[in-house]
C-alpha cells in the first residue's frame, strides 16, 4: 500500500527548519520519521485488532522505509501472503476446527489438525500444527486452510488503517510543525 501525503503549510515547516543550523533537511526527515513511527505503531495496532492476529506477527509484517536528508518519503509497507488459520488460535473439536480469525470464533467443518480415529486423535508432526481440509471424499490430497491477509486489511475502505491515514493526512503539517519547534528549543 503506498500513499503520498501533500503538506500544505510546506513553507512554514520549510522556515522553521532554516532555524536551526545545519539541519534543514536532516531535520525534517527526522521529524517526518518520529511521527510517522507513531503512525505505523497505530495501523499495526488497528490491524492486529481487526483480524486477531498477534501483534508480533503483524509488526514482523508490517515495516517502514524512513525518510533521509536526501529523500523526505516515509513509505509503511506490508509483506505477507494469508496468515495461516492456526495463528488464530485454532483447536481441533468434534465437529472440525474452532478458529477466530477476524476476531469472530467459528467451526470450520471437516477440518482437522491432528490425525488418527475419532477418540484416538494425536498430534502428527508432519500437519506442522496446521488447519487442513480435505479436498474430496478420498484421504489425498488435502489442502491448507488460511485466514486474513495483512496487505489487503491495509487497504479495506472500511478498515481502521484507512481511518488512520485520513488522520494522518490531515494532521501531519500541524504535527510536523509542533515537531520542529520541539527541536528548535530543545536543540536537537
Amino acid at each position: 500500500m503506498a500513499m503520498k501525503v501533500k503538506i500544505e503549510r510546506i513553507t512554514e515547516v520549510g522556515r522553521l527548519a532554516d532555524q536551526v543550523e545545519g539541519a534543514d533537511g536532516r531535520l525534517l526527515a527526522q521529524s517526518l520519521n518520529r511521527e510517522m513511527s507513531k503512525e505505523r505503531t497505530a495501523i499495526r495496532r488497528s490491524i492486529a485488532g481487526a483480524t486477531g492476529a498477534p501483534y508480533g506477527r503483524v509488526a514482523a509484517v508490517v515495516r517502514s522505509k524512513s525518510a533521509s536528508s536526501g529523500g523526505l518519503s516515509y513509505r509503511i509497507e506490508a509483506t505477507d501472503e494469508f496468515l495461516p488459520l492456526a495463528v488464530f488460535g485454532a483447536r481441533e473439536v468434534r465437529k472440525g476446527v474452532s478458529a477466530s480469525p477476524w476476531k469472530v470464533r467459528r467451526v470450520f467443518p471437516g477440518a482437522f489438525m491432528k490425525g488418527g480415529a475419532p477418540g484416538a486423535r494425536v498430534e502428527a508432526s508432519a500437519l506442522g500444527g496446521q488447519v487442513y481440509r480435505r479436498k474430496g471424499k478420498a484421504r489425498l490430497p488435502i489442502v491448507k486452510l488460511w485466514g486474513p491477509n495483512i496487505p489487503r486489511e491495509m487497504t479495506r475502505e472500511d478498515g481502521a488503517p484507512i481511518a488512520i491515514w485520513h488522520t494522518v493526512v490531515a494532521n501531519l503539517p500541524a504535527r510536523l510543525v509542533a515537531e520542529i519547534k520541539r527541536r528548535c528549543t530543545v536543540g536537537r
